[in-house]
């Protein structure tokens, strides 16, 4: 459960303000693409949106589906 209140300390904008970011030219320019098109921090930034909107505060574990999990493990590690 740690990395569930990790991810909501480093994750620190709602899913609006993410969502509002991931669509200016600067967060689509930021990092690297294995082809070419959408950078990773692009498509992470998707993912944590989609997150966010679905669990706006942390939740208990059992709330989340294993890939939610999963997937702000990683997110905190880059940290």
């Amino acid at each position: 459960m740690a990395h569930i209140k990790e991810f909501y300390e480093y994750v620190n904008l709602s899913h609006t303000e993410l969502s509002k970011w991931l669509d200016t030219k600067e967060s689509k320019d930021a990092g690297f693409s294995d082809n070419g098109e959408e950078t990773k921090g692009h498509q992470s930034g998707k993912k944590i949106v989609e997150i966010l909107k679905k669990h706006a505060k942390p939740a208990k574990e059992d709330q989340y589906e294993e890939e939610e999990i999963q997937w702000m493990a990683k997110v905190v590690a880059y940290w």
